[in-house]
C-alpha cells in the first residue's frame, strides 16, 4: 500500500512545461534577423518539463500586419483579433499532445514578411499550467544592423 502511495504522490508532482526555442534558446527577448540569403527560420516548442502537455493552443500576435502564411507547418485556425490585445494581426493554432522531452517545430517563412521588423508576442497555452506562457520577441527582415 505504501508503493501505491508513493507512486501516486510522485504522480502529482510531475507537470508539463512548455518552451518556444530558436536554436536551442529560448525567443523571449530575441530579436530573429533574416539576412539576405535566409528564406526561413525554424522555432521549436519542447516540453521541458516530466509530464506530458495536452490541449496546446497557439496564439501568436503582431504589431504589424503579417500574413498567416509566414508561419508555415502551422495550421491556422482561426485569423483576426484573438484578445484585447492592441495588435494588427493575430492567429492561432493548435499543436498535438507532447510527452516530456518531445518537441515540435514550425517555420517562419521569409517571403510575405515585410521590410522593417515586426514586435511579436507569442501565447502558449496548455493543460496543467498557470495561465499562458508569453514570448516577445522581434522579427527583422533586411540586414542585420
Amino acid at each position: 500500500m505504501k508503493n501505491n502511495f508513493d507512486k501516486l504522490s510522485n504522480l502529482q508532482l510531475l507537470r508539463p512545461n512548455l518552451d518556444c526555442q530558436y536554436n536551442g534558446k529560448s525567443i523571449d527577448r530575441l530579436i530573429l534577423a533574416f539576412d539576405s540569403s535566409e528564406t526561413k527560420k525554424t522555432l521549436t516548442v519542447v516540453n521541458t518539463g516530466d509530464a506530458r502537455a495536452v490541449n496546446i493552443e497557439l496564439e501568436i500576435y503582431s504589431d504589424a500586419w503579417i500574413a498567416p502564411e509566414i508561419f508555415s507547418s502551422l495550421e491556422i485556425k482561426d485569423v483576426g483579433p484573438l484578445s484585447d490585445f492592441n495588435f494588427k494581426s493575430g492567429f492561432r493554432a493548435y499543436l498535438d499532445p507532447l510527452a516530456p522531452k518531445q518537441s515540435t517545430a514550425f517555420c517562419i517563412i521569409k517571403e510575405p514578411l515585410v521590410k522593417g521588423q515586426s514586435s511579436i508576442t507569442m501565447k502558449l497555452f496548455y493543460d496543467d499550467s498557470s495561465g499562458p506562457k508569453i514570448f516577445s520577441f522581434v522579427l527583422k527582415n533586411g540586414s542585420n544592423e
